[in-house]
Protein backbone atom coordinates (compact mmCIF):
# COMPACT_ATOMS: atom_id res chain seq x y z
CA UNK A 1 0.00 0.00 0.00
CA UNK A 2 1.29 3.44 -0.92
CA UNK A 3 0.25 6.47 1.14
CA UNK A 4 0.85 10.16 0.53
CA UNK A 5 -0.07 13.34 2.38
CA UNK A 6 0.24 16.99 1.46
CA UNK A 7 2.04 18.98 4.17
CA UNK A 8 0.17 22.20 5.03
CA UNK A 9 2.27 25.38 4.89
CA UNK A 10 1.40 26.25 8.48
CA UNK A 11 2.99 23.00 9.67
CA UNK A 12 6.49 24.26 8.86
CA UNK A 13 6.37 27.04 11.45
CA UNK A 14 6.64 24.53 14.32
CA UNK A 15 9.99 23.11 13.12
CA UNK A 16 13.55 24.49 12.95
CA UNK A 17 13.79 23.85 9.19
CA UNK A 18 11.84 22.45 6.26
CA UNK A 19 13.62 19.08 6.29
CA UNK A 20 12.63 18.47 9.91
CA UNK A 21 8.98 19.27 9.18
CA UNK A 22 8.88 17.02 6.14
CA UNK A 23 10.70 14.14 7.84
CA UNK A 24 8.31 14.28 10.79
CA UNK A 25 5.33 14.32 8.41
CA UNK A 26 6.69 11.21 6.68
CA UNK A 27 7.08 9.43 10.03
CA UNK A 28 3.55 10.36 11.05
CA UNK A 29 2.35 8.97 7.73
CA UNK A 30 4.26 5.74 8.37
CA UNK A 31 2.67 5.49 11.81
CA UNK A 32 -0.75 5.96 10.23
CA UNK A 33 -0.07 3.29 7.59
CA UNK A 34 1.22 0.72 10.07
CA UNK A 35 -1.72 1.27 12.40
CA UNK A 36 -4.25 1.00 9.57
CA UNK A 37 -2.62 -1.94 7.76
CA UNK A 38 -1.22 -3.99 10.63
CA UNK A 39 -2.74 -2.63 13.83
CA UNK A 40 0.68 -1.58 15.15
CA UNK A 41 0.33 0.79 18.11
CA UNK A 42 3.97 1.54 18.92
CA UNK A 43 7.23 1.88 17.05
CA UNK A 44 9.00 -1.48 16.43
CA UNK A 45 12.74 -1.59 17.04
CA UNK A 46 14.63 -0.31 14.02
CA UNK A 47 18.05 -0.89 12.49
CA UNK A 48 19.76 0.14 9.25
CA UNK A 49 21.40 -1.71 6.40
CA UNK A 50 24.86 -1.10 5.00
CA UNK A 51 23.79 1.96 3.00
CA UNK A 52 21.44 3.39 5.62
CA UNK A 53 18.14 1.78 4.61
CA UNK A 54 15.99 1.44 7.75
CA UNK A 55 14.38 -1.85 8.74
CA UNK A 56 12.21 -3.10 11.55
CA UNK A 57 14.42 -5.48 13.49
CA UNK A 58 11.80 -7.98 14.65
CA UNK A 59 8.80 -7.34 12.40
CA UNK A 60 8.24 -8.92 9.00
CA UNK A 61 7.10 -5.64 7.47
CA UNK A 62 9.06 -3.65 4.92
CA UNK A 63 8.67 0.10 4.55
CA UNK A 64 10.18 3.13 2.94
CA UNK A 65 9.68 6.88 3.18
CA UNK A 66 10.35 9.98 1.16
CA UNK A 67 9.45 13.65 1.30
CA UNK A 68 9.94 16.87 -0.58
CA UNK A 69 8.62 20.41 -0.32
CA UNK A 70 4.94 20.09 0.56
CA UNK A 71 4.61 16.30 0.36
CA UNK A 72 5.33 13.17 2.42
CA UNK A 73 5.01 9.60 1.09
CA UNK A 74 5.46 6.08 2.41
CA UNK A 75 5.00 2.50 1.25
CA UNK A 76 4.51 -0.63 3.38
CA UNK A 77 4.67 -4.23 2.20
CA UNK A 78 5.66 -7.77 3.12
CA UNK A 79 8.51 -7.54 0.59
CA UNK A 80 11.30 -5.09 -0.19
CA UNK A 81 10.08 -1.65 -1.25
CA UNK A 82 11.41 1.78 -2.11
CA UNK A 83 9.70 5.10 -2.79
CA UNK A 84 10.65 8.58 -3.92
CA UNK A 85 8.75 11.80 -4.56
CA UNK A 86 9.74 14.92 -6.45
CA UNK A 87 8.14 18.29 -7.02
CA UNK A 88 8.50 18.93 -10.72
CA UNK A 89 10.02 22.10 -12.06
CA UNK A 90 13.70 21.81 -11.22
CA UNK A 91 16.11 20.14 -13.61
CA UNK A 92 19.74 19.49 -12.75
CA UNK A 93 21.84 18.46 -15.72
CA UNK A 94 24.75 17.98 -13.32
CA UNK A 95 22.85 15.40 -11.26
CA UNK A 96 21.52 13.76 -14.41
CA UNK A 97 25.07 13.47 -15.72
CA UNK A 98 25.97 11.33 -12.71
CA UNK A 99 22.88 9.13 -12.54
CA UNK A 100 21.14 9.07 -15.93
CA UNK A 101 22.25 6.75 -18.71
CA UNK A 102 23.70 8.21 -21.93
CA UNK A 103 20.34 7.63 -23.64
CA UNK A 104 18.43 9.30 -20.80
CA UNK A 105 20.77 12.29 -20.83
CA UNK A 106 20.37 12.59 -24.58
CA UNK A 107 16.58 12.57 -24.23
CA UNK A 108 16.71 15.09 -21.38
CA UNK A 109 18.78 17.56 -23.41
CA UNK A 110 16.37 17.32 -26.37
CA UNK A 111 13.37 18.31 -24.23
CA UNK A 112 12.53 21.76 -22.90
CA UNK A 113 10.25 23.38 -20.35
CA UNK A 114 7.60 21.26 -18.62
CA UNK A 115 8.38 18.18 -20.72
CA UNK A 116 12.02 18.28 -19.66
CA UNK A 117 11.14 18.82 -15.99
CA UNK A 118 8.65 15.95 -16.00
CA UNK A 119 11.07 13.58 -17.75
CA UNK A 120 13.77 14.45 -15.23
CA UNK A 121 11.41 13.71 -12.33
CA UNK A 122 10.19 10.45 -13.88
CA UNK A 123 13.71 9.05 -14.26
CA UNK A 124 15.06 10.51 -11.00
CA UNK A 125 12.26 9.13 -8.81
CA UNK A 126 12.35 5.70 -10.50
CA UNK A 127 16.09 5.31 -9.97
CA UNK A 128 15.94 6.50 -6.36
CA UNK A 129 12.99 4.20 -5.61
CA UNK A 130 14.85 1.25 -7.12
CA UNK A 131 18.02 1.90 -5.13
CA UNK A 132 16.06 2.35 -1.92
CA UNK A 133 14.19 -0.89 -2.57
CA UNK A 134 17.41 -2.83 -3.16
CA UNK A 135 19.25 -1.08 -0.33
CA UNK A 136 22.08 -0.08 -2.67
CA UNK A 137 23.76 3.29 -2.81
CA UNK A 138 22.29 5.75 -5.30
CA UNK A 139 25.35 5.72 -7.53
CA UNK A 140 25.49 1.91 -7.82
CA UNK A 141 25.80 1.63 -11.59
CA UNK A 142 22.63 3.59 -12.33
CA UNK A 143 24.27 5.54 -15.13
CA UNK A 144 24.55 2.26 -17.05
CA UNK A 145 20.86 1.38 -16.69
CA UNK A 146 18.13 2.73 -18.94
CA UNK A 147 14.93 3.40 -17.03
CA UNK A 148 13.41 6.02 -19.31
CA UNK A 149 10.13 7.72 -18.47
CA UNK A 150 7.83 4.68 -18.59
CA UNK A 151 9.54 1.84 -16.75
CA UNK A 152 7.25 -0.86 -15.31
CA UNK A 153 9.69 -3.60 -14.30
CA UNK A 154 13.44 -3.88 -13.74
CA UNK A 155 15.74 -6.23 -11.84
CA UNK A 156 12.88 -8.18 -10.27
CA UNK A 157 11.07 -5.04 -9.09
CA UNK A 158 7.78 -3.60 -10.30
CA UNK A 159 7.22 0.15 -10.53
CA UNK A 160 4.14 2.26 -9.84
CA UNK A 161 3.84 5.97 -10.51
CA UNK A 162 1.35 8.59 -9.44
CA UNK A 163 1.04 12.27 -10.36
CA UNK A 164 -0.35 14.46 -7.59
CA UNK A 165 -1.33 18.11 -8.08
CA UNK A 166 -1.79 20.43 -5.12
CA UNK A 167 -2.04 24.24 -5.19
CA UNK A 168 -0.80 24.39 -8.79
CA UNK A 169 2.26 22.29 -7.91
CA UNK A 170 2.85 18.94 -9.60
CA UNK A 171 4.45 16.02 -7.77
CA UNK A 172 5.73 12.72 -9.13
CA UNK A 173 5.62 9.72 -6.79
CA UNK A 174 7.35 6.49 -7.86
CA UNK A 175 7.49 3.27 -5.85
CA UNK A 176 9.35 0.01 -6.50
CA UNK A 177 8.37 -3.34 -5.02
CA UNK A 178 8.83 -7.05 -5.66
CA UNK A 179 5.06 -7.49 -5.52
CA UNK A 180 3.55 -7.23 -9.04
CA UNK A 181 0.23 -5.73 -7.91
CA UNK A 182 0.95 -3.11 -5.27
CA UNK A 183 0.11 0.06 -7.19
CA UNK A 184 -2.65 1.43 -5.00
CA UNK A 185 -2.08 5.03 -3.95
CA UNK A 186 -4.07 6.47 -1.07
CA UNK A 187 -4.17 10.17 -0.15
CA UNK A 188 -4.35 10.88 3.59
CA UNK A 189 -5.03 14.30 5.17
CA UNK A 190 -2.04 15.40 7.20
CA UNK A 191 -4.27 16.12 10.20
CA UNK A 192 -5.39 12.46 10.22
CA UNK A 193 -1.77 11.28 10.23
CA UNK A 194 -1.07 13.44 13.28
CA UNK A 195 -4.28 12.34 15.02
CA UNK A 196 -4.06 8.59 14.36
CA UNK A 197 -0.32 7.84 14.27
CA UNK A 198 1.10 6.53 17.57
CA UNK A 199 2.91 9.26 19.50
CA UNK A 200 6.33 7.60 19.24
CA UNK A 201 6.35 7.95 15.44
CA UNK A 202 8.11 11.31 15.46
CA UNK A 203 11.47 12.83 14.63
CA UNK A 204 12.11 13.26 18.36
CA UNK A 205 12.68 9.50 18.51
CA UNK A 206 13.73 8.66 14.94
CA UNK A 207 16.54 10.59 13.33
CA UNK A 208 16.62 10.77 9.54
CA UNK A 209 19.03 8.11 8.24
CA UNK A 210 21.45 8.96 5.47
CA UNK A 211 19.06 7.43 2.95
CA UNK A 212 16.54 10.24 3.46
CA UNK A 213 19.01 13.07 2.92
CA UNK A 214 18.59 14.23 -0.62
CA UNK A 215 21.60 14.43 -2.89
CA UNK A 216 22.92 17.91 -3.54
CA UNK A 217 22.17 19.05 -7.06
Amino acid sequence: MIYYAAIPKETYAAYPNAHAAEHDAALKLLGYALKKEYGIESLPEMTCGEHGKPYFKNADIKFNLSHCSGLAVCVVSSDEVGIECEKTGRVSLKAAGRIFSPYENEMLEKLTGEEQARFFSYVWTAKEAYCKATGQGLFSGLSQRDFGDNISEYGGFYFARHIFIQNNAEYIITAACREPHFDYFKAIPHKDCVRIAPSDFSSDRIKAPQEYRRISR
